[in-house]
């Protein structure tokens, strides 16, 4: 593969903080790498290095950047710039963040205005052919089709809308179409994943990896990393590490390294210990010629403490549990929900018990943050009940950052007037307690606003877990977190005692986690007992019956042959090679309603699964006849 942009010696500091110290790193043609590294640790930093945003240090050796002639480069950030919210549509922007291409469409619409009162200038003419030539040369139309496309893909609904008034989920899919359709040569992807609904984060996936770009994903998203990237780079004590053979070797190797530190930090503290009682004894007692041992005491201390520097830093995460012994907690029967008229939920029935862990999915705008909220009493029902136990405590954690902005530190946001916190009835030191979450005595009093997105994510999820509850909502609890950081979480939900309700795009998460799925889908709600990877193949047979239907739209839009079994066509006027194609249709339309079908099979609990399984069986009926009596007029024409 061709280099692309490479970086050796490279250093970067703001002020007293050390990002990078003499770290390399190489980007070839093709490369799909996934960025990883601890929040605040550089990774924001690198990719503004990369576009030429930031300049690294001046350094002894001399930081040397090579890049390929004329390379191009495209970062998809995490939100929209403020000059792109003024866009009349999605076309506008397009156009508006394809710089390249803007001024070429005006020119291009002028030119055709000018023409319309001159259609013979012949100089007119020659101006509108350079400028079709020109956007034609940079692929405009067909990036703008593709756009919309992806759009349509990502089930984007608001072309014909302000960008100002979209809301956060349809602004992150115009900059993933955005992203999909750049013809630069490096691709810099900044959280892709977040605020997605599983199935978009599929098409994105997938996008990706048949990309032809080199991509650079920062991502938490462990299944997309696993499954797009075939190098990994990691930013860690200063120094860029490249692992080239992808997430799954990163991770291997990571658990090795830390095996293996762990294994020298026990040998030198054993030594360490029999030192430190030698020093212990005084001058006297250890003798006159015992300055070449003091110096290797201070050396082994010094190594101690650079593995310790090294190893992999953790969070120590603790929910704290509200002890209720009850069996069943909510209590849903037959509730419906609409909103401005429009319904949201119909003749909902379910029941959550104590320790239940349940991952709530559906597609943006389904309704998961609803049901939260009748859950939790702040929106009631149109009709129908919802019991909840006596005195149940819900505590609700949100990535709503609006607490955090009224405070200026984050002693100040724990403290509150007091230097202690209160969690599980123990009194912890705010320092003591903000160390569990990866921050140092230094960050108690630095200022919230200087903090990156996923520093702010750690310090809510601080703030929000000295609560106690019975029941403890996650709402998108990874966006913004680090890896690290979303693994420790993931062991403390699934070490809590109480019950757990997590709404996440996460997979890798949910399978981790959860026991128990619900599928929010057509304004109601499918149960799945066996956990995510249940939950997985039904989504999957919904997508099956999405692409049914539409290749029957499709079908129903051609001119069918006369396939009537009553009337023998006259051999001369059919065309063979168009009955072979109705007859692979038709071939391949039968083997999904039976890949459906059988999918569907699996979660027959629900009336409106026994409808859709009855409906198909009679459409491959139908398709069935229909295909033998193309199977009779391809035999009497050939």
């Amino acid at each position: 593969m061709e280099p692309l942009y490479s970086i050796r010696h490279l250093t970067l500091s703001f002020g007293n903080k050390v990002i990078f110290d003499d770290s390399n790193f190489q980007i070839l043609s093709k490369d799909k790498i996934g960025l990883l590294g601890l929040n605040g640790k550089g990774k924001s930093s690198l990719f503004k290095i990369i576009k030429n945003e930031l300049s690294p240090d001046t350094s002894t050796p001399q930081c040397i950047i090579d890049k390929k002639k004329n390379l191009t480069i495209d970062l998809v950030s995490q939100e929209i710039d403020e000059r792109l919210l003024g866009c009349q549509d999605a076309k506008d922007f397009f156009f508006s963040i394809n710089q390249d291409l803007k001024k070429l469409h005006r020119q291009y619409f002028e030119n055709a205005k000018e023409l319309e009162s001159s259609p013979t200038s012949q100089d007119l003419l020659e101006k509108q052919d350079l400028t079709i030539e020109a956007i034609q040369s940079l692929k405009g139309w067909e990036r703008l089709d593709r756009f919309l496309s992806y759009l349509k893909a990502l089930h984007f609904t608001c072309f014909d809308q302000p960008v100002s008034i979209l809301s956060g989920g349809q602004k992150r899919k115009l900059l993933i179409a955005f992203g999909l359709t750049s013809i630069a040569d490096i691709v810099l992807w900044d959280e892709p994943t977040n605020h997605l609904d599983i199935e978009t984060i599929q098409v994105l996936e997938s996008e990706i990896q048949n990309s032809k770009q080199a991509s650079v994903i920062v991502s938490h998203d462990r299944h997309l990393l696993g499954k797009v990237s075939n190098k990994i780079m990691r930013i860690e004590n200063k120094k860029i590490t490249t692992f080239p053979k992808g997430f799954e070797a990163f991770l291997e190797q990571r658990a090795l390294d830390e095996q293996a530190n762990l294994k020298t930090l026990k040998k030198l503290k054993n030594s360490f210990k029999r030192e430190q009682e030698w020093m212990r004894q005084g001058v006297k007692a250890r003798g006159t010629k015992s300055q070449d041992r003091i110096d290797r005491f201070h050396e082994l201390e010094h190594k101690i403490k650079k593995i310790k520097e090294e190893s992999f830093e953790k969070a120590k995460i603790e929910l704290a549990h509200g002890q209720r012994k009850s069996k069943k907690l909510i209590q849903f029967n037959d509730v419906s929900f609409s909103y401005n008229q429009a319904q949201i939920f119909k003749g909902l029935n379910f029941t959550i018990y104590n320790n239940e862990k349940i991952g709530l999915i559906g597609e943006n705008g389904s309704g998961k943050t609803t049901l939260c909220h009748l859950m939790t009493s702040r929106l009631l029902p149109a009709s129908g009940e919802i019991k909840t136990l006596d005195n149940l405590s819900i505590s609700y954690f949100t990535q709503d950052k609006k607490d955090l902005e009224q405070c200026s530190t984050p002693f100040e946001l724990l403290g509150d007037g007091s230097d202690h916190v209160i969690v599980n009835d123990n009194s912890l030191h705010v320092a003591t307690y903000l160390s569990k979450f990866l921050f140092s005595s230094e960050d108690l009093y630095r200022p919230i606003e200087t903090m990156s997105g996923g520093e702010k994510a750690r310090l809510q999820l601080a703030k929000n877990l000295t609560q106690k509850a019975d029941i403890w909502i996650f709402d998108e609890p990874t966006n913004d977190l680090d890896l690290e950081t979303i693994q420790v979480l993931e062991e403390s939900l699934k070490e809590f005692k109480g019950t757990i309700i997590l709404i996440s795009h996460d997979r890798i998460f949910l399978e981790n986690v959860t026991n128990k799925t619900f599928l929010i889908h057509e304004n109601s709600l499918e149960k799945f007992e066996a956990g995510y990877e249940q939950a997985s193949e039904y989504i999957e047979a919904l997508k099956l019956q999405k692409e049914l239907a539409q290749e029957e739209e499709l079908t129903s839009e051609s001119k069918p042959l006369n396939i009537a079994p009553t009337k023998k066509p006259n051999p001369q006027k059919v065309n063979t090679s168009h009955l072979q194609e109705q007859v692979h249709e038709k071939e391949e339309l039968i083997e999904k309603i039976e890949l459906l079908m059988q999918e569907l099979g699996a979660h027959q609990h629900s009336h409106e699964t026994i409808e859709k399984l009855s409906q198909l069986s009679q459409k491959k009926d139908t398709l069935e006849e229909e295909l033998l009596n193309l199977y009779e007029l391809l035999e009497q024409n050939t």
